[in-house]
């Protein structure tokens, strides 16, 4: 946890440093998410919503759950969980990196323990995500021949999904293969 936490610190100092130095206040803000694997553990931290999704022998299992107005309302029964992606307040962040944190730390540490089983990773902004769904993220990994060839058929279904002035988009896949041992991480950044 002190790393992540760390990282998260560091980054904020750094924000806040520039804005004022820059006197541009609300121009320098950011979102974050981190994974760490150490020991038999996963740790990954997040703030705001860009997203970590946790997949077991190919199985979405958990993802981390965004700091957003949208969110929020979904928490609170007022819209489906599955109007988030496309909610005209999805973008509306209540916590990020670059914004003054009156309540302590903002960001969000989670463990889990690793055990028998393929894992994956994919962490992702929401210029990824927005366009497409879980249920598509698990079939192409079930579908994929490792890290590589997973990111990159979710990459085509996210330019064929995005309207022609998207969000830019960032994604990581990490890909622990139980039977081997051996891992493998892709990513794509596109500005």
């Amino acid at each position: 946890d002190e790393c992540l936490a760390r990282c998260f610190e560091e980054g904020q100092r750094r924000l806040l440093d520039l804005q004022h130095r820059e006197g541009r206040s609300n121009d320098f803000k950011s979102t974050l998410t981190l994974l760490q694997v150490r020991n038999g553990w996963y740790r990954f931290a997040h703030i705001g919503d860009t997203r970590l999704y946790l997949f077991k022998d190919q199985k979405l299992i958990r993802r981390t759950l965004d700091h957003s107005l949208a969110h929020k309302m979904a928490e609170e029964g007022k819209i489906p969980e599955e109007q988030i992606r496309h909610h005209n307040a999805r973008n509306r962040l209540m916590r990020v990196m670059g914004s003054e944190w009156k309540t302590g730390r903002q960001y969000e540490i989670s463990e889990w323990m690793q055990d028998s089983g393929d894992l994956a990773f994919l962490l992702c902004t929401d210029g990824f995500w927005e366009y497409i769904d879980e249920e598509q993220m698990q079939q192409d990994l079930i579908e994929s021949q490792g890290c590589g060839d997973w990111l990159g058929t979710m990459i085509r279904t996210v330019c064929e999904n995005a309207p022609e002035h998207a969000d830019n988009y960032s994604a990581v896949a990490v890909i622990w293969d139980d039977d081997s041992l051996d891992e493998s991480v892709d990513e794509v950044d596109d500005f």
